[in-house]
């Protein structure tokens, strides 16, 4: 896994407290939204935070979201969202505005 913090696309918010640094996002047909926060490795996980009946952090695999996914931005097209208020942050968190220091 990659060190999420240094990614030049990453967005950082408070969720729950914590501080994340976010690399995407996609939707599912459940309404269930997934806010990615390392890439997709070679086999197709990564870890995210998910937003559905419970919210919590964990890891994803693409495969098995692939034929549910009804809207996805990761990296430029992320960043891009985020910064021009297209893309909220998980309910009950903000975006950090700041993404020079990561703490």
């Amino acid at each position: 896994m990659t060190d999420e913090t240094k990614n030049i696309f990453a967005k950082k918010a408070v969720v729950n407290g914590i501080e994340t640094a976010f690399v995407g996002w996609y939707i599912l047909s459940t309404g269930w939204e997934v806010y990615l926060t390392s890439s997709f490795d070679a086999d197709g996980y990564a870890d995210a935070f998910v937003q559905g009946a419970e919210s919590e952090f964990g890891s994803v695999s693409f495969e098995e979201h692939k034929p549910y996914i009804r809207a996805m931005c990761v990296d430029a097209e992320f960043a891009k969202d985020v910064e021009l208020g297209n893309l909220a942050p998980p309910i009950g968190g903000k975006w950090i505005e700041d993404n020079t220091t990561f703490h």
